[in-house]
């Protein structure tokens, strides 16, 4: 049984920028296909298709990229230009190379917390090969006593972490910037987590937030650092 609080942090759109680049490729790809049809149709159909396409391809850029051109296939047929389906696979080429830079004070939160001798995991979703590589760009591993690349952010997927590692859940926290992916998971588990969240946020992951007194919400990442020296 572990006696040290066990801090977790999601990566995507908590330690670095991300959501905005699938935010920006998903205009550019509307761009593409708006000689074929509407642009609020290719929207939604774009939406609807990688829904259909999660359970076969989980999340992140391949799965964003097969959905893209299935969606382009879908709208224009025989009349789609190879040239289309070349820009779509180097767009998606473009979003493996998110530069994972840190936001601005992540480092010092994380310094923090390893001097008060925190044990801190990093759990992210997402396809492993892009997940492994933002987080070497990102230069924070150094950071982390456990990473994990999770294949989902269900409550059995924190469960399984947390009895592998011979955690109890009053000895848990989760930071993260999903309600749906990084909180209610673990509030449902009976742990606590610390909600920041961001700019930008993916569809899938929109969920109807709620209140606990195992959850405090923070605005931006001066005021987690706030929180996190004050109570921590």
């Amino acid at each position: 049984m572990l006696n040290k609080k066990i801090i977790a942090f999601d990566a995507d759109d908590t330690l670095w920028q991300n959501e905005h680049l699938f935010r920006d490729a998903e205009a550019v790809f509307i761009d593409m296909l708006s000689e074929y049809e509407d642009k609020d149709f290719i929207a939604k159909l774009l939406y609807e298709v990688e829904l259909k396409n999660m359970p076969e391809y989980g999340f992140g850029v391949m799965a964003f990229t097969l959905s893209m051109i299935e969606a382009a296939i879908r709208i224009a047929g025989d009349r789609l230009k190879v040239k289309i389906i070349e820009d779509i696979q180097n767009l998606g080429r473009t979003l493996l190379y998110n530069p994972a830079t840190p936001f601005e004070g992540i480092v010092d939160i994380l310094q923090y917390l390893k001097s008060k001798d925190y044990i801190l995991y990093l759990l992210t979703k997402g396809e492993l090969n892009t997940q492994e590589n933002k987080i070497k760009r990102s230069g924070l591993a150094i950071y982390f006593d456990y990473i994990e690349v999770m294949s989902d952010k269900q409550v059995a997927n924190y469960r399984s972490i947390l009895d592998a590692n011979n955690i109890d859940v009053e000895d848990f926290i989760m930071i993260g910037n999903s309600f749906k992916s990084d909180i209610s998971p673990v509030l449902e588990l009976g742990a606590s987590a610390i909600y920041m969240p961001s700019k930008y946020i993916w569809q899938l992951e929109e969920q109807q937030e709620y209140e606990s007194d195992r959850l405090k919400k923070v605005k931006n990442i001066d005021e987690l650092y706030d929180y996190i020296k004050k109570n921590l």
